[in-house]
């Protein structure tokens, strides 16, 4: 018998079995059927002898000390047939107090070492002491109040598996007795309390503490919800799930409940179909992995990794391990078996979750028990299937939300001057499909646009980069001789491995072919680094070996030293200009809102369009277009100045040399859906972007000199009107102190399908 828990409540507790008796009594004076009627005037005789049954009593030694009298008086609530299958007890509502368990009820008490303490989820002392209070109106007042708040207890079986269990009540056997002590309440009272029921202080002075007598006794009955609560609690955790804040708690217990295995596992991996990988995203309680992340290294090969992929991402068909040992029997699973062994998994199962013939996950469920998975368990996935293929439809579609977001942000977000365009077209779909309305958005195009051209390129990149790669490849062939030299007896293998690495470093040295890095890695990382790392533990060769794979890139292939300088070198020089240039270009804004777009690569350039049709709102003559112009002189020799300023600071030695392009014939820009972009329209216009692609590595005409050169500025036109323009320009910079006084003048020689091209060339004031 479970004890009375003390709580603060308008009863005083007399346990009593009166009502029952006297419905007992009714059997035996007007039953149709003898045998009840005598069976019933027994009973009677029996409870007669403890006056204490019917009168009422708060010692609960009472019970203990007529237990059985009282399993006879309610042989009929408690039916000796069914005590196996029913799970029921008397009880005291909202009170700890139960006893008369039914055989059952005792079991699953006697599996779980614990009592039955009748607790309500998340009710806290006032909600407790309101519930007391509503039983008075309904048994004294006869109130019709229906109490929809849910009564769930939670008792672990002998496995360790927690269960789950609704509890009704049947209070018929019940009444509410007042005292001296009670205020006997009106109608309007009654209206008062049911209107404020979050008022505690109201409700202790209509009903004060124990001014009322609980007389009587309850029935609760148990019924097992395990697989209702469990999908509930499931569903309810997985709808929460989000890319971001992952999920808000675990679900292991749930599916350990549901599908009656104590030491279940479960682990989930997102699949990307562009792809065609599985991902193991960062929230531990939902994505989790382990069994998944081991085998799905294998897929290339013909091992259970391969057999896994097949049926789960070709076939979309569950793949189901009842025994581990038995299925990894053969030597080629020896490396799964001794992991799954390690990690105490003797069965697992892989469930996949498809949704419109997509695979979007993968479930995993593992067990230390063996044949802990059958064809039963795969039925129950059945219903829990749906809101999973809900759930992850809805995760994928929401990482693509977020992906795309960011992509707009960080790559195709539109140019402010532009977006209003955009904006026009939305509204126009917006409305016209609220008003029932088809409508196709038009193009973007923005005709008559002047386009402006410049770069800061780094001299030679491609030299400079196979020559740090060069290096490094020679410096790591050499490391590499020197430990096998070391090696005090070579075995034929490594000889071989020997000689390959002498071939190797002479065909560096003179010459790096396409294909010699792929080479080179599949020699270092097949067969020279397994050797290595066996020949750790030599004292002779420990020093050099950690030193060598200390020295080596993050995927712990390649010697990454003097490419490292370089790449950190062109990363700092494009991030230093392009700040720059995107400071510098808000002022540019002031003197016109323009299209403004920059690129990085081995450099910084940039593309300006600028036209009355971008701001249509505002005015726009040539005089414009020539503030610009000057704008983006200015600039590139400011962009040129801060590189020779700070150069030597850089790992790696690099020059940049500086461009201007002139077109000065207007164009039209048109915004390409496919490739979320603005490019030039028309066939004509198309020239200049080849002169863009190409100039930068043109020649003087008839001579083998570059027209670009470092700290010099480069403008390249193709009129004599834009030449005699941008003198005006270079003579306005020479003043300022940007350029010196002395310029070039030359023709560029003829690229293909363009010809006619010149060029100033300034050296840079410094």
């Amino acid at each position: 018998m479970s004890r009375y828990k003390s709580h603060n409540a308008p009863f005083i507790l007399h346990i009593s079995f009166h009502k029952y008796l006297e419905y007992l009594q009714e059997i035996a004076e007007n039953d149709s059927i003898p045998f009840r009627a005598e069976y019933a005037r027994a009973v009677l005789q029996k409870a007669n002898e403890v006056p204490e049954l019917s009168q009422g009593f708060t010692d609960l030694q009472i019970i203990e000390k007529h237990q059985q009298l009282i399993k006879l008086i309610l042989s009929d609530i408690f039916p000796t047939a069914l005590s196996h299958n029913e799970i029921k007890a008397v009880s005291l509502p909202f009170h700890n107090i139960t006893f008369n368990y039914t055989k059952r009820f005792q079991q699953i008490l006697t599996d779980a070492k614990t009592d039955f303490n009748f607790d309500i989820r998340e009710i806290d002392g006032d909600d407790f002491y309101i519930f007391n209070c509503m039983l008075i109106l309904q048994k004294y007042y006869n109130q019709q109040l229906k109490s929809s708040y849910p009564i769930h207890y939670d008792i672990p079986d002998k496995e360790g598996i927690m269960r789950h269990y609704k509890i009704t009540i049947n209070a018929d056997f019940i009444e509410a007795v007042p005292t001296d002590k009670s205020i006997i309440l009106s109608a309007s009272e009654i209206d008062e309390l049911l209107e404020n029921y979050d008022n505690i202080q109201l409700w202790k002075e209509k009903i004060p503490e124990f001014s009322w007598i609980l007389k009587g006794f309850c029935i609760i009955t148990l019924t097992d919800v395990t697989s209702d609560f469990s999908i509930s609690e499931m569903k309810s955790l997985v709808l929460s799930a989000n890319p971001e804040e992952g999920m808000e708690g675990s679900l292991e217990p749930f599916f350990q409940s549901y599908f009656e295995i104590s030491d279940l596992r479960i682990g989930f991996m997102i699949f990307d179909e562009d792809s065609n990988q599985l991902q193991k995203l960062p929230h531990k309680e939902l994505f989790s992995s382990f069994i998944l992340e081991n085998i799905y290294d294998n897929l290339d090969t013909k091992t259970i990794g391969k057999e896994v992929f097949d049926s789960l991402v070709e076939r979309n068909k569950p793949f189901v391990i009842s025994d581990v040992n038995q299925y990894l029997s053969l030597p080629k699973f020896k490396a799964f078996k001794e992991y799954f062994n390690h990690n105490n998994t003797n069965s697992f199962i892989l469930i996949p979750v498809v949704y419109e013939n997509k695979l979007l996950a993968i479930l995993e469920m593992a067990s230390s028990q063996k044949r802990a998975f059958n064809i039963l368990k795969l039925k129950k996935l059945e219903f829990i299937t749906p809101f999973l293929l809900y759930s992850m439809s809805r995760f994928h579609h929401e990482i693509k939300n977020k992906l795309q977001a960011i992509i707009q942000k960080e790559y195709t977000s539109l140019h402010p001057s532009v977006e209003w365009r955009f904006l026009e077209e939305a509204k126009k779909m917006f409305f016209n499909h609220l008003g029932g309305e088809a409508y196709s958005p038009k193009e973007v195009i923005f005709k008559n646009v002047y386009p402006l051209y410049a770069q800061c390129d780094i001299k030679s990149s491609s030299i400079h980069r196979n020559q740090a790669q060069q290096q490094d490849l020679i410096e790591q062939s050499e490391n590499l001789i020197s430990i096998f030299e070391k090696i005090n007896t070579l075995n034929l293998i490594q000889e071989k491995i020997l000689l390959q690495l002498k071939v190797f470093l002479q065909e560096i040295k003179h010459e790096i072919k396409v294909d010699t890095e792929q080479r080179f890695i599949k020699l270092v990382d097949e067969e020279i680094h397994p050797i290595l790392k066996n020949y750790c533990n030599d004292c002779n060769l420990n020093q050099d070996i950690n030193l060598y794979f200390s020295s080596l890139s993050f995927d712990g292939k390649l010697l990454y030293k003097r490419r490292k300088d370089y790449d950190h070198t062109v990363l700092a020089i494009n991030t230093q200009l392009s700040n720059l240039l995107e400071e510098r270009q808000l002022d540019a804004q002031q003197i016109f809102p323009h299209y403004f777009k920059l690129f990085k690569t081995d450099g910084v350039a940039h593309d300006i369009y600028i036209g009355s049709s971008i701001s249509p709102k505002q005015p726009f003559t040539y005089e414009t277009i020539k503030q610009i112009r000057l704008w983006q002189l200015k600039v590139t020799c400011e962009m040129e100045r801060w590189h020779h300023q700070h150069k030597t600071k850089y790992p790696f030695p690099l020059e940049i040399n500086s461009l201007v392009l002139v077109h000065n014939v207007k164009i039209s820009i048109r915004f390409r859906m496919d490739e979320k972009n603005f490019d030039i329209d028309g066939a004509y216009n198309s020239k200049y972007e080849v002169i863009k692609k190409r100039i930068d590595k043109a020649f003087i005409k008839n001579t083998t000199e570059r027209i670009t050169q470092p700290q010099h500025l480069v403008i390249v036109y193709a009129t004599d009107e834009d030449g005699a323009e941008y003198l005006e320009y270079i003579r306005e910079l020479q003043k300022e102190g940007w350029l010196q006084p002395h310029e070039e003048n030359f023709n560029v020689e003829d690229l293909q399908g363009i010809s006619g091209l010149k060029a100033w060339r300034i050296a840079l004031q410094y």
